[in-house]
């Protein structure tokens, strides 16, 4: 990916010349256009929706105060420059793509250059998988379709893959929300399941192929799960 063109949200015109002009100095990337609060910000995704990427400030003004689910709706993807490390308020509802801790450097911009160029070269072979972001010491991005179920075991949230255990810092509630329109369901208030995934069902357990653990069904919710896997798993039964 090349010709990167950002949009700059940080607070105040000094702020935002500053950043510009340290990301066009040391980068291939390139600062198209600067918002110095969020109503700016909006008004400049809206007239203008071309940017490769959107590099925000988290104190920006006003940003606070909007929706979470706003800026997703623009599907951009983020680099967030933070006040420190990790910082996961909006990640589950925006692609951010790194954190940059203040205070900016040439070094630090240059990272965050190379996981934003990885990440966009990624979206342009993927287009129609959904990226799931997992926060924890760093940021990286899983397919959806690669999650067998997402588990929170005393406010420890847990992401499992067949390969890897992924802890991450978003809550449960987030990623809920952030699959909403894909193929996952909630079993119960601590797991959420790739129904695509699912193996077979046994008692109060949810199985998976070639994976040990399972996942569990609420006693309540034993009625629509077995409903909603029905067409999936027509010999199962609970």
């Amino acid at each position: 990916m090349t010709n990167i063109q950002l949009l700059l949200a940080a607070s105040g015109k000094e702020t935002n010349d500053h950043i510009a002009d340290l990301v066009n100095a040391v980068t291939g990337m390139s600062v198209q256009a600067a918002a110095a609060d969020s109503v700016e910000l909006l008004r400049t995704l809206e007239r203008r929706p071309d940017f490769s990427a959107l590099l925000l400030d988290s104190e920006l003004e006003g940003l606070a105060d909007m929706p979470d689910s706003v800026l997703a709706t623009f599907d951009l993807p983020v680099l967030m420059l933070t006040p420190s490390l990790p910082y996961c308020s909006y990640a589950g509802s925006m692609e951010i793509v790194d954190f940059i801790e203040k205070p900016l450097t040439p070094f630090k911009v240059r990272q965050a250059e190379l996981h934003l160029t990885q990440h966009l070269n990624k979206r342009e072979t993927e287009l129609d998988s959904v990226r799931i972001p997992i926060v924890d010491e760093n940021i990286e991005h899983l397919d959806s379709s690669d999650i067998l179920f997402i588990e929170s075991l005393n406010r420890d949230v847990i992401v499992h893959t067949r390969e890897r255990q992924l802890h991450t810092r978003i809550s449960l509630k987030a990623y809920r929300n952030y699959l909403e329109n894909e193929p996952f369901l909630s079993t119960h208030r601590s797991f959420l399941i790739n129904v695509s995934k699912v193996e077979r069902l046994e008692g109060e357990n949810v199985y998976f192929a070639d994976y040990a653990q399972p996942a569990l069904i609420a006693s309540d919710k034993k009625a629509d799960v077995s409903k909603r896997l029905g067409g999936h798993l027509q010999s199962c039964l609970i």
